[in-house]
């Protein structure tokens, strides 16, 4: 089975479970054993040395690019279908868009078989320096309900298992551990009350 059929069919899979509520997907995932011909550094090791990454620069993007970032550089076209953070990672490792939706499912994965972890503001400082980011960040990430932040959690992890949902910094922080490697996240200065810079525009460790 081709790689991107594999996860297609997975996707398609985790959605059906979801259906039944956060229990039954989480039942499903924890099962899950994602084959190793799919290890994701392999394949990306083979198009690194081929020299295939060829693409154009966001010319729109380039004029928000901030002077925090990181100067050798710059950002590229992406298609901006709600898939956009996972088609960016897809380009970073595999040179192409075509695998977001394996990104996706890694991501969702993570999250949700670690929801403890990823609302303990202990590891999230660990991986981010910042104090307070539960409190801080989550509620410019997703529609919380302030007594219950597990539910607000599941439920966004939920709404992100489906294809051309827009992701959050959660589902940053959960590829950085997926990928075992630093990743930066770069924010622009932008005016956006709802969104603390100093959360977003980070590295994730």
């Amino acid at each position: 089975m081709e790689r991107q059929q594999y996860f297609n069919n997975l996707q398609r899979k985790l959605l059906t479970r979801a259906m039944w509520g956060w229990t039954a997907l989480l039942s499903e995932i924890e099962t899950l054993d994602i084959p190793s011909q799919f290890d994701i550094f392999p394949e990306a090791y083979a198009w690194c040395a081929a020299g295939t990454y060829q693409h154009s620069i966001d010319n729109e993007a380039a004029t928000l690019y901030p002077d925090d970032a990181p100067p050798d550089v710059q950002p590229v076209t992406c298609f901006g279908d709600g898939n956009f953070l996972f088609r960016a990672f897809s380009i970073i490792f595999f040179g192409n868009q075509d695998h977001h939706t394996e990104f996706r499912i890694r991501a969702v994965c993570k999250l949700a078989k670690n929801e403890k972890s990823y609302l303990n503001n202990d590891f999230l400082h660990s991986l981010t320096g910042a104090k307070n980011v539960v409190e801080s960040l989550l509620p410019s990430s997703v529609f919380v309900n302030a007594k219950d932040s597990s539910a607000s959690y599941q439920r966004e992890v939920l709404r992100t298992l489906k294809p051309f949902t827009f992701a959050n910094m959660w589902h940053m922080f959960s590829l950085a551990n997926v990928l075992g490697c630093t990743v930066q996240s770069v924010y622009p200065y932008v005016q956006n009350p709802g969104t603390n810079r100093s959360l977003v525009n980070i590295f994730i460790f």
